[in-house]
């Protein structure tokens, strides 16, 4: 039976309203945006990767939502959007399927596979510039022996999103997108 390890993936990936700025909200004039933004979202600003809480969907089709905490202090900043801890919204399904090394290449990880279902490799590139570490090919490694551990009947084992919070360096390794080759 095939195994799969569900990775949070950011939702929804824009840049901050080049207009203005206001405190504790998120603004950006793309129509419809943040249709599926939720309260209880992690916003993150890829620009300082500052982070904060969705605690209103105040106008989701005009481009505004309130924020836990002030994170756009200037026009124009990146973010990026992921669904919390225990929601898998934003989770894509990876296959392990004759997986055979996971290594960091310039601070992402890079996942390569022998043959089956999978591409031959599988690149993880994290939002903002990734610090030169070896933090999420342990974090890949150190789920992926927990998914096989798991009895025969667990097929599908997700990630939680505060997994790819590098506590040591106080970066956050929220991955932003997947390419598959």
């Amino acid at each position: 039976m095939a195994k799969y390890l569900g990775i949070p993936i950011s939702l929804i990936d824009g840049t901050s309203s080049s207009g203005s700025v206001q405190a504790s909200y998120l603004l950006d004039a793309t129509a419809n945006v943040f249709d599926n933004a939720q309260v209880g979202d992690i916003v993150v600003n890829t620009s300082t990767m500052s982070q904060a809480v969705i605690t209103n969907i105040d106008l989701a089709s005009t481009g505004a939502i309130s924020l836990s905490s002030d994170i756009f202090l200037v026009v124009s900043q990146g973010y990026s959007i992921f669904a919390p801890n225990d929601d898998t919204r934003g989770n894509v399904l990876m296959s392990i399927e004759d997986y055979t090394v996971a290594r960091n290449d310039s601070g992402s990880l890079v996942v390569s596979f022998s043959s089956g279902w999978t591409a031959d490799t599988q690149a993880y590139l994290p939002v903002g510039t990734p610090v030169e570490d070896s933090f999420l090919t342990k974090l890949y490694l150190r789920w992926i022996e927990r998914l096989l551990s798991n009895n025969a009947t667990n097929n599908r084992l997700d990630i939680p999103l505060n997994e790819f919070y590098n506590n040591s360096s106080n970066v956050p390794y929220y991955i932003k997108t997947i390419t598959i080759n």
